[in-house]
Formats: C-alpha cells, sequence, structure tokens
C-alpha cells in the first residue's frame, strides 16, 4: 500500500466567522463611499404569463402581487427628486401586466430617464395570463 502524504492549505481559509470586511479596507488605508445611485430598479409584480423554474422572483400566472398606484406615484417623485438617478429600470414578473405599466413608463419619460424592461417578451404574442388581452 502506498501511503500518501496529507496535504495542508497553503492559503487561509476565509469564512464569515473570521473574515472583517471593514477591517481589512481600514488596514490598507481606503475608504469605500458610495458616489452616486445611477438606476433604480422596480419590481412591479409577481404576475407573469409563464412559471420559469429559474425565475428569482417565483414570477407565475398564479401570482397575483402587483404595486398599485400610489406606489407607482412615490417611486416618481424619488425620480424626480433625484437627478442623478437617470436610469429605471422595471422587472417583474412581467413588468408589462402591471396596469400601471405604460403610466409609470410615460412619466419616467417626462422626467428625462431611461428606461430598462426586463421581461421574457412573450407577453406580446401571449397575453395576459388573467385577461388573454394582448400588448400587439
Amino acid at each position: 500500500m502506498i501511503e500518501l502524504p496529507v496535504l495542508e492549505p497553503t492559503v487561509d481559509i476565509v469564512t464569515d466567522d473570521n473574515y472583517n470586511f471593514d477591517a481589512v479596507i481600514h488596514e490598507h488605508g481606503l475608504q469605500l463611499k458610495p458616489l452616486t445611485i445611477e438606476t433604480f430598479q422596480v419590481n412591479i409584480t409577481k404576475l407573469c404569463n409563464q412559471a420559469c423554474q429559474h425565475c428569482h422572483v417565483d414570477a407565475s400566472p398564479k401570482r397575483t402581487e402587483q404595486m398599485n398606484l400610489r406606489t407607482v406615484n412615490r417611486c416618481l417623485e424619488i425620480l424626480a427628486q433625484h437627478e442623478s438617478v437617470r436610469n429605471l429600470d422595471l422587472t417583474g414578473g412581467a413588468p408589462e401586466l402591471n396596469p400601471h405599466f405604460d403610466y409609470f413608463v410615460i412619466e419616467a419619460r417626462k422626467l428625462g430617464k431611461h428606461i430598462l424592461v426586463r421581461h421574457n417578451l412573450t407577453v406580446t404574442f401571449d397575453g395576459n395570463p388573467r385577461t388573454g388581452e394582448s400588448k400587439r
């Protein structure tokens, strides 16, 4: 029988128990300060026309959670108050299924914001899973 030597790790193994990020930054004389927020990402619905297993928000046709108009308006107020926020990133579910989606986009554009919409591109063809209404 051949005996193999036990290898010892040559680097320290970092775990949550023995690592203090703030201390390391301080030790190196560094400071981390946020410069600005440029993108405001908003999840406006969990309703989706699909039920993908990989979905990070567990969206599906059975989900009913939707951002209401009052909250949409509050988001618009925040966008208006902060010029440094240049981008509104709308996500969901399928964000275009939120009944206030068009209003949100139009009003944010009036504020000069760039709009990003993260969606699966199939609502245009499949329509709303609750109403069957298509965005074509």
